[in-house]
């Protein structure tokens, strides 16, 4: 049985939740949304107020005659930085964002660089979180593998093995999570477009790099025993077995050549995981895939078991909501 301190506190963390949303809401509203007592809440939103976490205002009612208060989120009360790493090219391109609680964005930093080290991106995230200097979480989303906080199989090769978590604590006594950027992507298409109990799957196809997935089950991405799950470009493309070669790499970059190689990785996804949807998206693939893939599939797997296959042209939005997400699910257990 919970004790009364333990229900306390995940009744505080039901309510930051639904500040958390951005709209104002009554004692009334959060009560009758959460199964508490309306003296509950009260008691729990005057604390949030008084510390500044919560603001309280008159409520609008659109009609003459009382209109009593609401609370909302305090957006001044502190922020997260979210940034990314990505690879153009040659370029090594770092996107960070400060955002409040509620997710409104409050400031941006970005560079592009030639090389990014360990040391440069620190530097990076260091000016990020300057930009307010009220952080309290930070999340980073990395083309590559996270295994206790240090970056491996990345596409930007000077950041394989950077032990970036201890690094950032250590430097700027902020904690820190670091994610295979599939993943966040899919976390934030899930909690944007999908059901909490499907299984969904991303599987990004671009140019230049080897491709990535991610799936995601009530709300969560299934990251494997070393974070390397959905890493669907090591998968034994050649009739040997082995590793794809550099002749089949390239092979990727083409919008026609890629069909066959991209067709065996789907199929592979929908055998090993069955997914109730995979969403597809980037370079090598248009809004036809949905339908060349479903015939490619069908060709090896029982029809009832294939998916529904989603095309998306952008995921960058998407991005962005699942680093927020994440951020979220880590502030709930340490505010």
């Amino acid at each position: 049985m919970a004790t009364t301190s333990e229900v306390r506190r995940n009744n505080i963390t039901a309510i930051r939740r639904l500040l958390w949303q951005g709209g104002p809401l009554s004692k009334k509203d959060m009560a009758t949304e959460l199964g508490l007592s309306v003296a509950t809440c009260n008691t729990l939103l005057n604390n949030m107020a008084a510390r500044g976490e919560a603001i309280l205002e008159p409520r609008r009612t659109g009609s003459a005659g009382r209109g009593g208060f609401c609370y909302r989120a305090s957006e001044d009360y502190a922020s997260i930085v979210v940034a990314e790493i990505d690879l153009h090219g040659d370029e090594r391109v770092f996107h960070a964002k400060v955002l409040s609680f509620t997710g409104s964005v409050l400031n941006a930093l970005d560079a592009t660089l030639p090389h990014l080290d360990g040391g440069e991106l620190i530097t990076l995230i260091e000016r990020a979180c300057s930009l307010l200097g009220n952080v309290r979480q930070i999340v980073l989303g990395v083309p590559g593998t996270v295994r206790e906080g240090v970056i491996d199989h990345c596409d930007v090769p000077e950041l394989n093995g950077v032990e970036l978590e201890a690094s950032v604590a250590g430097r700027l006594g902020l904690p820190i999570h670091i994610e295979n950027d599939m993943h966040l992507k899919a976390t934030g298409y899930c909690h944007e477009r999908c059901d909490r109990d499907e299984v969904a799957t991303l599987a990004n196809f671009p140019p230049h790099v080897l491709p990535g997935t991610a799936t995601v089950h009530a709300g969560k991405p299934i990251r494997g025993a070393h974070g390397f799950a959905g890493m669907v470009g090591f998968l034994p493309f050649e009739e040997t077995g082995a590793p794809m070669s550099r002749e089949r790499e390239l092979e990727l970059l083409d919008i026609e050549t890629c069909r066959p190689i991209i067709a065996h990785a789907v199929a592979s996804l929908c055998a090993v995981l069955n997914p109730d949807v995979i969403v597809l998206t980037g370079g090598l693939l248009d809004e036809t895939c949905t339908t060349w893939l479903r015939e490619a599939c069908s060709r090896t797997l029982p029809e009832e078991f294939l998916p529904e296959f989603r095309f998306e042209q952008d995921f960058n939005r998407y991005y962005l909501i699942g680093m927020h997400q994440t951020a979220l699910s880590y502030l709930e257990r340490t505010l």
